[in-house]
């Protein structure tokens, strides 16, 4: 039966360093640094100098916030679809909830959300959001699910500007977003949603907030990148 509400477990952590050591093999610049986590990492400086950027596919210099220390959350959780699959490593598994909601009672725009603490101990230097979007377990399930098309990412920071973002209709495709926020938590607002390619998949919405059938919306993977401090400089 579906919920109301949902949330998943996570570990607190630390971006800052503790350690750094800087050589260079083969003419480009490294840096070996041991986080406060107690994760080695090496990091190619080399690519900061010669102007590449990061992207989903090849990051660079930049490291993964670990899913273990993410908790997620949401308002609207269809059955045991739990907005901490995001989270788990696995595009098989994904956070759904219903579409649209406009009539549900008592429900305001604001609700169809998910959002990510990235960390109880302190923000990260937030720099890239890469986004499996729709439910990506295999072409069918793909297929019977809206893809959000429209949604605005919060950084949860004043500072810090909110993102409009179009995301692609791509099966088996990461989607970019490109930040630069000192943040602890990000919230995901979905505003519009592609329809499906194939026959939709139509489920009853929670029992008491509408009548009818709805389809689902929702993301299977999400993976943030931050910017790393070598001897407390940001990179």
């Amino acid at each position: 039966m579906g919920g109301q509400g949902g949330g998943g477990g996570g570990r607190g952590g630390s971006s800052g360093w503790v350690l750094g050591i800087v050589g260079i093999v083969a003419g480009i610049v490294v840096a070996f640094v041991v986080t406060a986590t107690g994760h080695a990492t090496l990091s190619r400086i080399g690519s900061i100098v010669s102007g590449a950027q990061p992207s989903c596919s090849d990051p660079k210099w930049l490291l993964q916030v670990p899913d273990n220390q993410i908790t997620s959350s949401a308002i609207y959780v269809y059955e045991d679809h739990y907005p901490d699959l995001t989270v788990d490593g696995s595009r098989y598994t994904a956070w759904l909830q219903w579409w649209p909601t406009s009539d549900f009672k008592h429900n305001i725009p604001q609700y169809n959300r998910i959002a990510w603490s990235l960390s109880s101990s302190g923000p990260y230097d937030l720099r890239l959001i890469c986004i499996e979007d729709g439910w990506d377990r295999d072409t069918l399930a793909y297929g019977e699910t809206e893809a959000i098309r429209n949604a605005m990412i919060g950084l949860n920071e004043q500072q810090c500007p909110n993102h409009n973002e179009t995301l692609s209709n791509t099966y088996l495709a990461w989607q970019q977003v490109n930040v630069s926020c000192q943040t602890s938590k990000v919230t995901l607002y979905v505003k519009s949603t592609y329809r499906p390619a194939g026959i939709p998949d139509c489920v009853p919405p929670p029992v008491g907030l509408a009548a009818g059938c709805r389809t689902l919306t929702g993301i299977s993977e999400i993976k943030f990148y931050y910017s790393p401090r070598l001897f407390f400089w940001p990179l």
